[in-house]
């Protein structure tokens, strides 16, 4: 009888002892799998920012290619009006920035007046070049002429024309840059409208 009891524990515990080690088992299949699941997260966290790396580093390259504000434009504006750095020949005649803030002309911050010379058909045909173009005499003057076309345009709806602005040292695509009233005045009577 003792030895039949002897079994039974014997049995029991073998059976206790299998289902220790099946549970052994599964804590460490499930431990090694999730191990597996966290390198596998990091690599998949890991690749996902190399390609927002690498996607940056396509976009600035394609957006630092082209520049809208040109140089050239500025300098046959400048020649045209006779523009004076001191008043309305600088990058702010098509370009609202602030240079206080680290701010610089670019092409998310071009004013009305930038966007109408932009827009002109006269200009479209160079518009969008890189800074390394060399643009030529018959480039700028397509230029020219997007400028003559605005003359008589008021970019910025302040009652004074886009060419009494320039002629008159203020800004046409800036509302509060209005030329005195008496300059203008005299403006308007030594260049009558034809």
């Amino acid at each position: 009888m003792l030895n039949k009891r002897n079994n039974g524990y014997v049995s029991k515990t073998n059976r206790i002892a299998g289902q220790v080690v099946n549970h052994v088992s599964a804590a460490e299949n499930a431990a090694q799998l999730e191990g597996v699941e966290q390198r596998m997260r990091a690599k998949k966290k890991a690749v996902t920012e190399m390609l927002a790396v690498a996607g940056a580093c396509v976009m600035v390259a394609i957006l630092s290619g082209q520049s809208l504000a040109q140089k050239p434009f500025l300098e046959r504006g400048k020649k045209i009006y006779a523009l004076q750095k001191e008043k309305n020949g600088t990058c702010k005649l098509c370009h609202t920035f602030d240079k206080e803030k680290g701010e610089s002309p670019e092409k998310d911050n071009i004013n009305v007046f930038g966007k109408a010379i932009q827009q002109s058909p006269e200009a479209k045909s160079v518009m969008g070049k890189d800074d390394d173009y060399k643009f030529t005499p018959e480039d700028l003057d397509k230029i020219e002429a997007a400028f003559k076309a605005l003359d008589s345009k008021d970019a910025d709806g302040d009652g004074a024309s886009n060419i009494e602005e320039l002629a008159l040292g203020t800004f046409p695509a800036d509302s509060k840059s209005i030329p005195a009233p008496a300059d203008l005045e005299k403006y308007r009577k030594d260049n009558p409208k034809k």
